[in-house]
């Protein structure tokens, strides 16, 4: 099931490293996909996926995200 979320992209310094996105109600998804336009430390976006309850990763900081789609806000 597709999935909009709102928020925060986030890089976390946890072994090779990974991105986590951050939504306003403090909800954490490693995120995996989409273009790397995505990948920017502090960038706000909103993102259209599904979440991946049947991958793992080594990041360990909460269920995985494959981003299908991206728009990044503009500040």
């Amino acid at each position: 099931m597709m999935k909009i979320l709102k928020g925060i992209v986030k890089f976390r310094d946890l072994g090779m490293g990974a991105w986590e996105f951050e939504t306003p109600d403090g909800e954490k998804y490693e995120l995996i996909g989409g273009d790397d336009d995505l990948y920017r430390d502090g960038q706000k976006a909103e993102i259209k996926g599904r979440r991946r309850d049947d991958l793992m990763s080594a990041g360990n900081m909460g269920p995985i995200f494959e981003v299908h789609s991206a728009k990044i806000e503009i500040s």
